[in-house]
């Protein structure tokens, strides 16, 4: 593998912690193998499995015990597959007030919180992902309820280990 800043081979270092921050979210960092350009150190994350990774950080962003900031937000949405317009629609907001949320202009309400993270589920039963939909409504209902109102949301640390759990917990869906 070639570096893609500089052109040099890159080697691969055994896994360690990267901070995946490709995901648009900050504080998510995985275990995998990175691979480091001797030349510049750039570095290169190797992640075999993205859309599992991007699953299982989905499942920890619903079952967070506090609000969602609006990062979170977008990251459902998009994993989702929505258009920032079509879960404005869906919402009843205009496509303004979404955006202000994504960017953080605008603080993500907590029924709009609840909402988004039923929509996911419903995503989540839709493409087959849910195994046993009816406890995981009831799971959802718990995990909303136990949502603490906070005056400032903050970001969740997420840390996701190697690439064979991830694979592991994207199949199935349980709290870690």
């Amino acid at each position: 593998m070639r570096c893609p800043e500089c052109g040099t081979a890159m080697r691969r270092r055994k896994e360690q912690q990267y901070k995946y921050r490709e995901s648009g979210l900050e504080h998510v960092v995985i275990v995998v193998a990175v691979h480091v350009c001797p030349k510049c150190g750039g570095t290169l994350p190797e992640i075999p499995n993205v859309k599992g990774l991007h699953a299982a950080i989905a499942d920890r962003l619903c079952q967070k015990p506090t609000p969602l900031t609006g990062t979170e937000v977008r990251f459902l949405r998009k994993e989702m597959g929505m258009k920032a317009r079509e879960l404005a629609d869906f919402l009843g907001v205009s496509p303004v007030t979404v955006s202000r949320w994504e960017t953080g202009a605008e603080r993500v309400g907590d029924i709009t919180d609840r909402l988004v993270r039923c929509l996911y589920l419903f995503h989540r039963i839709q493409a087959g992902r849910e195994v046993r939909p009816a406890q995981s409504f009831q799971r959802i209902r718990e995990e909303l309820s136990q949502i603490k109102r906070v005056r400032t949301p903050r970001p969740l640390l997420i840390t996701i280990p190697g690439e064979a759990a991830i694979s592991a917990k994207a199949a199935r869906r349980h709290p870690a």
